[in-house]
């Protein structure tokens, strides 16, 4: 009876073992990065301030055509996607100012 036991206890801490072995598949040293996806309109954008210097960083003009009604531009920013919306006059005026800020340089 006390071998049953002993064998019993035995296979019992085997497969604990081997569940808790399997249950760490993914290594700890991975990092997810989750980007929560935020539409907000160009006027709201250029007042937060980090957010308008990525704006700077990461939007080129190439986004302007003129046929369009609206002009979208996607920037992270914070660990976030910002999907910013603006109007053909408000992103034209945004990269003028941006060139006229680095001639001043």
């Amino acid at each position: 009876m006390k071998t049953t036991k002993v064998i019993l206890v035995t296979a019992l801490m085997a497969f604990a073992s081997i569940g808790f072995a399997q249950s760490e598949v993914q290594p700890m040293t991975k990092k997810h990065i989750t980007h929560n996806k935020i539409l907000i309109a160009f006027q709201d954008a250029i007042q937060i301030h980090g957010l308008f210097t990525e704006m700077h960083r990461q939007v080129s003009p190439d986004i302007l055509i003129p046929d369009q009604y609206a002009y979208y531009a996607h920037v992270n920013y914070r660990g976030n996607l910002y999907v910013i919306k603006g109007s053909y006059d408000s992103w034209a005026h945004f990269f003028e100012s941006k060139l006229t800020v680095k001639k001043k340089k």
